[in-house]
Formats: structure tokens, C-alpha cells, sequence
């Protein structure tokens, strides 16, 4: 019984597979069988008419691409015709035809949020995780001192003052602060601190010589190239000009001089009254005490500085010998002295002056007494005289005054002088530089 309902139903299966499948094999057709095996006719077109059936050409059958036809699988083919089993779905982990485990964390959980840090702990625990120290070393416990070293001490970044992180610095004078405006600094010579500064000609620590001249246009030696004038350093066509500097120089005079004396002591003047007890006693005494008279003098004077326009000289004079009216005694006043000598370029002409001692000498009385019956050879005092010098035709010519003072060399010497006005004319000339010249 069973082996003849098996022969049935295989005859049945063997007899429907070997038939032909009618139906529309169109594929543009509304009605399209994909299984049929033969065309009966039957396809339906959206522009056919319902009234004319115009009857199309069979088509062939179009090509099968399989692949996954299920558009809810992760690896869907929208290209494919024919499904071949290969659909893939997305798992827990969201991998396409994947098994759960590649999002399984370090605990084991699915999807879970445990991570296993730098140390080996697995937690979810962001804030408890390993960090690593300042040698690399995760885990260690290596730090940054407070000068930014790692496992430093402090030291390296202590200033001068002993405070970390300080900012104290010492300067190049070893002075140790926190003020950059008041380091000291270099000077032009290198050293720190010092005061060597250049000058105004550039020289470092110079004193402006350098570059320092004559800017007179008057001066023997004008410079317009200098860049600081100094009239100290002007010379001119001066009407001395002699200088010690460049060795020693002299010159002679020749005075005419004109001289009035008298006696400043009152007590003397008594010993010169007339006989006649009846004149008068002033007029009397200026009788008796006022001489004048013109006279003689030779000179010589010797530079011992100059300096620009100034000069100063040293000098003697000899006076020949004056007649004394009262007595007829022949006397001679004579001097030694300094003379400051100041040029005046601009008017040609040069301030004479004059400071000395005196020296009194004469022809004494039996009594060994002279002039004004108290003053004796070899008498003294001092001198003082002012002048003017100009040149006529290169020659010098000096007109001055002095005052000589002859003080009595006995006690209470003040109570007793005579005191010598002159006025003089003196001719300057080289008579002896001129003969020794010649030797």
C-alpha cells in the first residue's frame, strides 16, 4: 500500500516538473510571471488599448543577480533579483551579522562603559584612573618641585635673595634686587659700576680737549672745525707776546719817570719848621716835606707763565740816583717785583700791574742818617703800580703809575715812611736778549 502511494506521488511531482508553466514571461508587463516557461498570451501593458489588443513581441528573459533581497538585513542588495540566503543582521554591538562580542567591556558586560586604565583596573570610573607621573612611569609617584624639575628639591630656582621662584637678580655690581632700574652698568671704559663717560669729542673719560679749539675768528689760531669753543685757548696778535713755555724769554725798558715824595708821620714834619716860630706851621711843613722831580730808570723783566692772553713776568729796576733839597743827599729807589700782564687782542693793547719791594739807597750824613733825618740805606718797603701798554710803529710803550712805600727798619717802623708817587714813560727794548743772542 505505501510503496504505491509513493509511486503516485513521484509520477505526480515527475509529471508537473516535465510540463511547460504558461503565463506572461513579459518583464515590463503589469502581470509578469517570472516562473512561467512559456508566453500564453496573457501579459498586460499600461498603454494598451482595452478595446484593440495589439499583440508584442516576446522579450527575453532578463538576467538573475543574486544576493540578499530583505531590506531590513544589514547587508541588503538592492541590485539583486533572486535571494540566495545570505542575509546578515545587525547584533547588540551593532556589527552586521556579528555575535555580541566585540562590545563586550573588560568586565564582560555587553555594551558596558568598564575600562581598563593605564594600571590594569577595569572600572567605570573615570576619576580613579592611573595617570602618569613626570618620568613617564604610570602609576609612579615622581613630581614637579615648585621650580618646574621633576623630583627637584626647590634649589634650582631660588634668586639671589633665597626666595624660590624669587626674582631677585644680582647685577654685574653684585648688588642683589628686584629693581632692573637701578643695575649698574658698564662705563666706556668696561667697568661695571664705574663713571667713565665719553666726552663731547667722544673720548671715553676725556675732558672735551680733543675736539676743543678757537672759534675767534680775531685769534692767530681760529679753527671752524672744532667742535667746542673755547676762548681760553685763543692766540693772538697780542702786544706781549713772550711765554715761558716754549722757553725763556725777556725783555729790557728804559723808564723817564717823574717823582713826588713826602712824610705821612706828623712828628716828623716838626723837625723841619723854619727858624720863625711865626709862620705857619702847614705851610711850613708842606715846604719842607714835598719834593718833586723827573729821573731815570732801567728795567728788566723776565716771563715766567703765560696762559692764552695772560702772562706773568718778574722783574727788576734800578733808579739813578735823586737829589734830596733839604740836605743835598743823593738817594736811589729801586725794586723788585711781579707783574701780571693781561693782553687785550681786540684794542691792541695790554693792563699792566705791579707788585714789589723796595729798596732805599743813598749817600749818608756823617750822622748816618739820610732823606727826612730817620732813614738809612738799605731801607725798605713795598710797591704797587698799575699801566697801560700800546704799540707806536712795533714798539712798546708803557705808561703807569706807582706808589712806593719806605718803611724805617727801627721800632714803630709804621710811624715813620715816606711814601713816593710816580709817573713814568717806559720804552721796551731787547738790548741784552739781542747781545746775548749774538754770542
Amino acid at each position: 500500500m505505501n510503496k504505491i502511494l509513493c509511486i503516485i506521488i513521484f509520477s505526480y511531482l515527475f509529471s508537473e516538473n516535465s510540463l511547460p508553466i504558461k503565463g506572461c514571461t513579459s518583464p515590463l508587463a503589469k502581470n509578469y510571471n517570472r516562473d512561467a516557461t512559456e508566453d500564453d498570451g496573457s501579459c498586460i501593458f499600461n498603454d494598451e488599448d482595452s478595446s484593440k489588443k495589439i499583440p508584442k513581441p516576446r522579450l527575453e528573459p532578463i538576467e538573475i543577480i543574486y544576493g540578499c533581497i530583505d531590506t531590513l538585513a544589514c547587508n541588503y542588495n538592492i541590485k539583486a533579483n533572486e535571494d540566495d540566503d545570505t542575509c546578515n543582521y545587525l547584533d547588540q554591538c551593532n556589527i552586521c551579522g556579528g555575535n555580541n562580542s566585540s562590545c563586550i567591556d573588560c568586565s564582560g558586560v555587553i555594551n558596558g562603559d568598564a575600562v581598563k586604565d593605564k594600571c590594569g583596573v577595569c572600572d567605570s570610573s573615570l576619576e580613579n584612573d592611573c595617570v602618569e607621573d613626570c618620568n613617564g612611569d604610570w602609576g609612579g609617584n615622581a613630581e614637579f618641585d615648585q621650580c618646574g624639575v621633576c623630583q627637584g628639591d626647590n634649589s634650582s630656582c631660588i634668586d639671589c635673595l633665597g626666595i624660590i621662584n624669587g626674582d631677585a637678580v644680582e647685577d654685574k655690581c653684585r648688588v642683589c634686587d628686584s629693581n632692573p632700574d637701578n643695575d649698574c652698568i658698564q662705563d666706556c671704559k668696561g667697568d661695571w659700576g664705574s663713571n667713565a663717560e665719553f666726552d663731547q669729542c667722544g673720548v671715553c673719560d676725556g675732558d672735551d680737549s680733543t675736539c676743543s679749539g678757537c672759534m675767534d675768528e680775531t685769534a692767530s689760531n681760529y679753527d671752524s672745525n672744532v667742535k667746542i669753543d673755547n676762548r681760553l685757548l685763543c692766540d693772538y696778535d697780542l702786544v706781549f707776546e713772550e711765554s715761558s713755555i716754549e722757553g725763556y724769554t725777556d725783555r729790557e725798558y728804559t723808564k723817564i719817570d717823574y717823582i713826588v715824595w713826602d712824610e705821612d708821620n706828623i712828628n716828623e714834619i716838626n723837625n723841619f719848621r723854619r727858624d720863625d716860630p711865626a709862620e705857619d706851621v702847614d705851610t711850613v711843613a708842606v715846604d719842607a716835606i714835598i719834593y718833586s722831580g723827573p729821573g731815570l730808570t732801567f728795567g728788566y723783566e723776565g716771563d715766567i707763565y703765560k696762559k692764552n692772553n695772560i702772562l706773568l713776568s718778574i722783574g727788576c729796576e734800578i733808579m739813578l740816583g735823586r737829589q734830596y733839597k733839604q740836605d743835598n743827599l743823593d738817594f736811589a729807589l729801586h725794586s723788585i717785583y711781579l707783574a701780571p700782564i693781561i693782553n687785550i687782542p681786540e684794542r691792541n693793547i695790554a693792563l699792566y700791574s705791579r707788585l714789589g719791594v723796595n729798596i732805599l739807597s743813598s749817600k749818608d750824613t756823617n750822622d748816618g742818617n739820610m732823606i727826612f733825618e730817620n732813614f738809612k740805606s738799605w731801607d725798605y718797603g713795598f710797591n704797587a703800580g698799575i699801566g697801560i701798554v700800546f704799540l707806536i710803529n712795533e714798539i712798546r710803550i708803557l705808561l703807569d703809575y706807582n706808589f712806593h712805600n719806605i718803611f724805617l727798619r727801627e721800632n714803630d717802623f709804621l710811624d715813620n715812611s715816606v711814601g713816593f708817587h710816580r709817573v713814568g714813560v717806559s720804552v721796551y727794548h731787547n738790548l741784552i736778549s739781542k747781545l746775548r743772542d749774538k754770542k
